[in-house]
């Protein structure tokens, strides 16, 4: 992402009015992380995007965001995984877990409602592994699309985040420790490996 198109974007969130909170220094929570993810091959493609080459020949993007709630806010960080697919129906698949802190029980469920969703449901009851691995994994949540040819994977942690409120003790980063990186990114290879499979034998693979 060019300057330009950086101040484009800065502009429309300040007339739209999704303007960043006081206080909030864009790029500062995803530098952290770039160092937590040491030592893969990481590039910034803009303010607020990084793009990382894993050694598992995975290209993973890091999406900072902020959220404003009352005298406080949150940045998180949110990793994408993406590639090409031949479904034909738009997909929403979302993960989630009953445990409070995000490890335990996942769920997956689905958001649309058509024949490749219920079929994509199906084929991953077929990858146990898969559960086995978020179970283990401390996430907020996950999804996954399908739409136009192009899937992909976005994964929130609990980790790689950063809360300021009005009291320092309740405030500071939360680094992605070695095991939770680790874990997420076999997650991801998981993932593409499942997609890949869909992609050349069809979503009944």
């Amino acid at each position: 992402m060019n300057s330009e198109v950086q101040v484009v974007n800065n502009l429309w969130r300040w007339l739209s009015g999704q303007r960043d909170p006081i206080g909030y220094q864009p790029g500062r929570v995803l530098h952290l992380v770039e160092k937590n993810l040491q030592p893969f091959e990481c590039k910034r493609l803009s303010d607020r995007v990084l793009h990382v080459v894993c050694p598992q020949g995975l290209e993973v993007e890091v999406e900072e965001r902020v959220v404003t709630s009352f005298r406080s806010y949150s940045v998180t960080c949110h990793f994408h995984l993406r590639g090409e697919t031949g479904l034909q129906q738009p997909i929403h698949i979302q993960a989630k877990n009953t445990d409070i802190l995000g490890r335990g029980d996942t769920r997956f469920s689905a958001k649309s409602s058509n024949d490749d969703s219920r079929r994509l449901m199906a084929v991953l009851d077929c990858y146990p592994e898969i559960t086995d691995a978020l179970d283990c994994l401390n996430f907020r949540r996950l999804n996954l699309r399908s739409e136009a040819g192009q899937w992909q994977l976005e994964i929130e942690l609990f980790a790689a985040t950063e809360l300021v409120g009005p009291r320092p003790v309740c405030s500071g980063y939360q680094r992605l420790p070695y095991a939770q990186r680790h874990l997420m990114l076999d997650v991801m290879q998981m993932f593409q490996k499942l997609m890949d499979r869909v992609t050349v034998q069809g979503v009944a693979a």
